[in-house]
């Protein structure tokens, strides 16, 4: 099941919304509706891990898209 729902911080009113939950919490995703690279983007790449943090997600995914030939910026391991 994949689905879009946020989740709020306990004692805060801030919500996490990632674009894409995976299994109640498996994984999440995000969608960058723009151009990728073939190197990550900071900014993206910390919005994921907070992502995956918040619902204590193993994994969590960008969906971006390309242009032509652009090589994607691969796999990279951040924490345990």
């Amino acid at each position: 099941m994949v689905e879009k729902k946020g989740k709020q911080v306990e004692g805060s009113k801030m919500t996490f919304n990632p674009d894409l939950v995976f299994a109640d919490g498996l994984a999440t995703g995000d969608v960058k509706y723009k151009l990728s690279g073939d190197s990550w983007k900071r900014s993206d790449l910390y919005q994921a891990i907070a992502f995956a943090t918040i619902y204590r997600a193993d994994d969590a995914v960008i969906v971006g898209f390309q242009s032509g030939g652009s090589g994607s910026p691969g796999t990279i391991g951040v924490g345990d």
